[in-house]
C-alpha cells in the first residue's frame, strides 16, 4: 500500500472535520425546530456540512492509500510533467466564485422589492449585479476547463475520469439556475418562484421570505409594548420577526375570554401577509364570509345582497387574541401578565417605563396599545383630558349555538353559510353572523339608548333580556324569533377615544397605536384592522433605523403622518354609519336603501379599473376601493425610502 506525507490541504481537512459537525448538528436542529418544508437555507447548511465532512474524510484516507484512484482528487491537473491546467488558474477561479457569492448575498440583503399579484419584482442594486456578472465569468471559466479536460482526457489516468461525466451532468442545471438569476437580477424581471400554496389551492406571494432577508440589514431595538390585546400582540410579533427584542406588559392576569364577533378587513389581511404565520393561524379561527345581506326591519326578505370578493377574516376577539399571542410567544416575544403601568417617559436617547410594583424598564421604543382607557396616553399628555368619551349608544351582545338556531324554521333566513346580515330600523339596527366553533353571534344596536355612565364605571354589564325584546318588538319576524331564543345577553356601553393632536411623545420614543390612539365605535368594522395596519407598518418603517441614517424619532414621526389621516377617517366613518343605519322611515331612509341596492349590483369588472381615492364621496367605488385595497406596507416602504 502506497502512503504519502501530510500537506496543507490535509491540515485544512482535519480542521473541517473538527468544525463542520457543529454546523451539521445546528442545521439539523433548526430544520426540526422550524419545519423541514420551510427551511431551505438550513437544509442546504446540512448538505454543505455533510459534503465537507465526507470530502475531508476521503482526503485523509489517501494518507494510507495514496494509490487508490477512487479516493484521489484532480491530481491530473499537473502530472507527469504535462500541465493541463495550472493550479494558480484553478485557485483564481475559486477566489472569484467566493467573491461573487459574497457580493450577491450582501447585495440581496440591501436590495428592495415590490409585489404585484403573484409576482415579485426585485430591485437589485449594483452590488448584486456585480456579483452576478462575476458568476457569469466564473461559469464560463468552468465550462472552458471542462471542455479542455474532455479534449485532453487521454492524459488523465483511467481512475480519475469519473468526475468528468458527473460535472457534465450537473453543469446544465447550474447554467439554467444562472440564466434564471441573470433574468431576475440583471434584467429586473418579475418572478413568482417565492410562493406558497394555501388551503384554498390558489397561489399567492409569501412576502415573509423576502422580509426576513431584508430584516437582517437593520439595527435591532429594545422595544416594550404596553397591552396584550390583538393590536399590541400583532405589533409585538411583527417587531420580533424583524429582529427586535420585544417585551409585552399586560395589566390583566391572562388572556381574555370576553368579546364578540369582529372582522379583519381586506387591507389588514394584505398587511398580515408580512407577518409570518398569521394567515395560517387566523384561518383556523375564522369562518367563510362571502355575502352581506341587507334587511329592512319591516321586511321578510333582504332588499339587497352584495358579494364579498376580497379576502377577510370573520372571527371573534378571544380567538384572534389567542392566535396572535401564540404567534408572538413562538417567535420569542416575552409577555408579562399582571403588569400595571404607573409612569412613561421619553428622555430623548431612551424611553423609560415604571410599573406599579416599582420595576423600571428602559428601552429604545415604547409602543402603547393599552386600549381606549390608555394609561400611557394620560402620561404623554398630562395637561389635557384624555379620557374616553362615552356615548348614548349601547350594544347588546349575545351568542347562540348554531344548532339551536337551525332547529327553528323561522331563523333559516339567517343561516345561509358564509353570510352576514344587517337589519336596519329607525334608531336601531341588528347585525348577525356565524362565528367559529359552531356559534352564531348577534348584536342589537340602540343608537340613542340612554345617558352614558361614568368614564371609570363598568361598561359591560348583564342585559335585561325582557327589555331587549321589548326594544326590538317592532322588528321583523326573523329578528323576534332570534330574540325569543335568547336567555342571556351582555350590554356594552359604547365610547370613542379623544381626538389627539399627536400619537407620539416629543422625541418620538413613545407611540400610541390601536384603540389607545384612535378608538372608534364598531360600525365601520375597522377598529382591529386599523390597529393591525398600525403595528405592521410601524415594524416595517423601523427597518429604516440603523447606520446613523434615520433616528427612531424621525421614523415614528413619518409613521404618524402616514397613519393618522386614514385611521381618523374611519373614526368619523363609523359615526356616520351609525347614523346612516338607523335613519327614521322617510325619504332619507329610502335614498339610503336605493344607494345600498345600487352599490350591491356593481360587478368586479365595473370596479376593476377604478382609481382608489381617499377624498372621494364615501358611497363611490373610488372610496370603497381605497378602503379595501389600500396597501399599508407599500405606503410605508415608499415613505421610508423618501425620507
Amino acid at each position: 500500500m502506497v502512503t504519502r506525507s501530510m500537506n496543507t490541504q490535509d491540515h485544512i481537512a482535519i480542521a473541517e472535520i473538527v468544525v463542520y459537525p457543529f454546523y451539521l448538528v445546528g442545521g439539523i436542529y433548526l430544520c426540526v425546530k422550524h419545519g423541514i418544508s420551510r427551511t431551505a437555507g438550513f437544509r442546504f447548511l446540512v448538505i454543505l456540512a455533510l459534503a465537507r465532512l465526507i470530502g475531508s474524510s476521503l482526503l485523509l484516507v489517501t494518507l494510507h492509500d495514496a494509490a487508490n484512484e477512487r479516493l484521489r482528487s484532480f491530481g491530473w491537473i499537473n502530472r507527469d510533467g504535462y500541465t493541463l491546467l495550472p493550479l494558480r488558474v484553478l485557485r483564481l477561479v475559486q477566489v472569484m466564485m467566493v467573491v461573487a457569492m459574497i457580493l450577491v448575498i450582501v447585495g440581496g440583503t440591501q436590495s428592495d422589492y415590490t409585489t404585484k399579484g403573484t409576482s415579485i419584482l426585485v430591485h437589485s442594486n449594483a452590488v448584486s449585479k456585480a456579483g452576478m456578472s462575476l458568476m457569469i465569468v466564473v461559469t464560463v471559466a468552468l465550462v472552458s476547463g471542462l471542455g479542455l479536460a474532455v479534449l485532453l482526457k487521454h492524459r488523465i489516468r483511467a481512475g480519475e475520469t469519473r468526475p468528468l461525466p458527473a460535472v457534465a451532468v450537473a453543469l446544465p442545471f447550474v447554467i439554467v439556475r444562472l440564466a434564471y438569476d441573470c433574468v431576475v437580477i440583471l434584467g429586473n424581471k418579475q418572478t413568482s418562484i417565492w410562493v406558497y400554496l394555501p388551503s384554498s389551492s390558489s397561489l399567492s406571494i409569501d412576502p415573509c421570505l423576502f422580509d426576513s432577508m431584508a430584516a437582517l440589514s437593520h439595527q435591532s431595538l429594545k422595544v416594550v409594548v404596553v397591552g396584550a390585546g390583538p393590536a399590541g400582540l400583532c405589533a409585538a410579533a411583527a417587531l420580533r420577526q424583524d429582529g427586535h427584542a420585544v417585551t409585552v406588559l399586560e395589566r390583566q392576569r391572562g388572556l381574555q375570554a370576553g368579546g364578540n364577533a369582529l372582522v379583519i378587513q381586506p387591507a389588514a389581511v394584505k398587511a398580515l401577509t408580512h407577518l409570518r404565520g398569521a394567515h395560517a393561524a387566523l384561518e383556523q379561527v375564522s369562518v367563510r364570509s362571502d355575502r352581506l345581506c341587507y334587511w329592512s326591519y319591516k321586511g321578510d326578505e333582504p332588499f339587497a345582497a352584495t358579494s364579498l370578493l376580497d379576502r377577510r377574516f370573520e372571527t371573534d376577539r378571544p380567538s384572534v387574541q389567542r392566535a396572535l399571542y401564540d404567534l408572538a410567544v413562538k417567535d420569542g416575544v416575552e409577555v408579562r401578565f399582571g403588569s400595571n403601568i404607573e409612569q412613561v417617559e421619553d428622555r430623548g436617547s431612551k424611553a423609560t417605563l415604571r410599573t406599579s410594583d416599582g420595576e423600571v424598564l428602559e428601552s429604545d421604543l415604547i409602543v402603547a396599545a393599552d386600549g381606549i382607557k390608555s394609561k400611557t396616553r394620560q402620561c404623554l399628555f398630562p395637561n389635557r383630558n384624555t379620557d374616553p368619551i362615552p356615548l348614548r349608544e349601547s350594544i347588546f351582545i349575545t351568542t347562540l349555538p348554531t344548532s339551536q338556531m337551525a332547529a327553528n324554521p323561522d331563523l333559516v333566513g339567517w343561516l345561509a353559510p358564509g353570510t352576514t346580515h344587517g337589519t336596519l330600523g329607525p334608531g336601531r339596527f341588528v347585525l348577525s353572523r356565524p362565528l367559529h366553533g359552531g356559534r352564531y353571534g348577534v348584536q342589537f344596536i340602540d343608537v340613542d339608548h340612554a345617558d352614558p355612565g361614568p368614564v371609570d364605571g363598568t361598561w359591560n354589564t348583564p342585559a335585561d333580556v325582557s327589555r331587549l325584546r321589548a326594544l326590538f318588538a317592532d322588528f321583523n319576524p326573523i329578528t323576534r324569533a332570534c330574540l325569543a331564543q335568547i336567555e342571556r345577553a351582555e350590554k356594552w356601553q359604547i365610547a370613542v377615544g379623544p381626538k389627539l393632536d399627536a400619537w407620539r411623545s416629543e422625541h418620538g420614543r413613545v407611540v400610541l397605536l390601536g384603540d389607545a390612539a384612535h378608538a372608534m365605535i364598531p360600525h365601520a368594522a375597522q377598529g382591529l384592522s386599523q390597529g393591525i395596519e398600525d403595528g405592521i407598518s410601524l415594524a416595517r418603517m423601523l427597518r429604516g433605523v440603523g447606520g446613523g441614517e434615520k433616528s427612531v424619532g424621525a421614523v415614528t414621526e413619518a409613521w404618524e403622518r402616514m397613519r393618522k389621516p386614514r385611521a381618523e377617517l374611519f373614526v368619523q366613518r363609523s359615526m356616520n354609519n351609525a347614523t346612516l343605519r338607523s335613519l327614521p322611515d322617510g325619504p332619507a331612509q329610502e335614498a339610503r336603501d336605493a344607494q345600498i341596492a345600487k352599490s350591491a349590483g356593481l360587478t368586479p369588472k365595473e370596479v376593476k379599473d377604478v382609481v382608489m381615492d381617499m377624498k372621494a364621496d364615501q358611497n363611490t367605488p373610488e372610496f370603497m376601493k381605497w378602503v379595501r385595497e389600500y396597501d399599508v406596507v407599500a405606503e410605508a416602504d415608499k415613505l421610508i425610502k423618501n425620507m
